[in-house]
């Protein structure tokens, strides 16, 4: 038996010994059986009782979670709904070394939507297994998923610095760039960002530094907080692809400008509830007046505005950079590529255009 092999059996049996094997409402919200979740949810199963998420199976004998992190794992999110509604919590402490948070079950299970809905209802980026210390960025980049996630998550603050064991790795505590050297051969794209992360934030300014943005004939300086300047990013008019594409590409931009280390960017959730709040339709939103209006009510220093669409087969980039104080255009961008790889490393090089490196 390998090392990772033993290491699954081992903990497999030291939780079922603990009463931990899996339960009916675990097993239906893992396998996507909703009107049965709705069932045993009304006070026949526990709802925030960690557990296996299935009993047979190698994945069974790692996933370990609440009835709502099962049901991440696979993308129900209207399970996920209906368990909240229930009244099951979107984190929970649990001292078992084989825990993974609902957050980082979305992750490992690869589900976009379920991430988001989880960081909408409030589950924390920051949450630890306080054995292994591992969060839902370490599971991302372990467990290979894709590089959006890894994207996303960066963007919403997830600390990518915090050192998580893998045992079955055979190391010790190692941050999510040191993880991404040995899932390299899983999962080259994501170990290139993380690197890309790790070498824009060694290259950052000092806490405190004033930051800039270009500007014709020169740079200006942007006082906000800690020296950076506060900056959102609009969604993207659509012209010609879906909205759900440049809704992507605009989270590569806030992802992009995170990474740089130089701006303070409102994340897509705060930015939504503050529009929602205000009763503000950001729809169709590229003009320089009505990013003054966005820009005013989100107390913003600047915003992106611009749009995705095709030409000549290519995908291309078109964006601005709106003072809200002035109202004026200090910076405008184009970012091409054929392909989804290529569109994403344009993204990347136009987001440290933009902050001068």
């Amino acid at each position: 038996m390998n090392r990772t092999a033993g290491m699954i059996v081992m903990l497999a049996g030291v939780a079922a010994l603990a009463g931990c094997a899996s339960s009916p409402l675990r097993k239906a919200a893992f396998t996507g059986e909703y009107s049965k979740v709705q069932e045993l949810a009304d006070g026949r199963g526990a709802l925030d009782e960690a557990g296996f998420c299935c009993d047979t199976g190698a994945l069974c004998a790692e996933l370990f979670s609440t009835p709502l992190g099962c049901a991440a794992y696979g993308g129900h999110v209207e399970i996920m709904k209906a368990l909240i509604a229930k009244g099951a919590k979107v984190d929970v402490e649990c001292d078992d070394a084989s825990y993974a948070s609902p957050l980082a079950c979305a992750v490992w299970g690869n589900h976009r939507e379920a991430v988001e809905f989880l960081l909408t209802n409030g589950a924390r980026l920051d949450y630890r297994n306080p054995v292994t210390n591992r969060t839902p960025l370490s599971y991302c980049v372990y467990k290979g998923s894709n590089r959006d996630i890894a994207r996303l998550l960066l963007a919403k603050g997830a600390d990518p610095t915090v050192k998580a064991k893998f045992p079955e790795l055979g190391y010790g505590a190692r941050s999510v760039v040191r993880i991404s050297e040995a899932a390299r051969k899983k999962a080259p794209d994501i170990a290139a960002l993380m690197e890309s992360y790790a070498t824009s934030a060694r290259n950052a300014p000092p806490a405190g530094a004033a930051s800039t943005l270009p500007v014709a004939g020169g740079l200006m300086a942007s006082p906000a907080e800690g020296g950076k300047s506060v900056i959102a990013v609009a969604n993207l008019g659509a012209e010609a692809v879906s909205a759900s594409d440049a809704a992507v590409v605009a989270d590569w931009i806030r992802g992009g400008l995170v990474a740089t280390g130089v701006f303070t960017v409102v994340e897509k959730n705060n930015m939504d509830k503050v529009l929602a709040e205000q009763a503000f339709q950001q729809t169709g939103c590229t003009s320089e007046e009505c990013a003054v209006k966005l820009g005013k009510i989100l107390n913003v220093n600047h915003i992106v505005v611009g749009s995705l669409g095709k030409f000549m087969g290519a995908n291309v980039l078109n964006i601005r950079v709106v003072e809200v104080e002035t109202g004026r255009v200090i910076y405008a961008d184009k970012a091409k590529g054929n392909t989804a790889d290529e569109m994403e490393s344009a993204v990347s090089a136009l987001c440290n255009r933009m902050a001068g490196k």
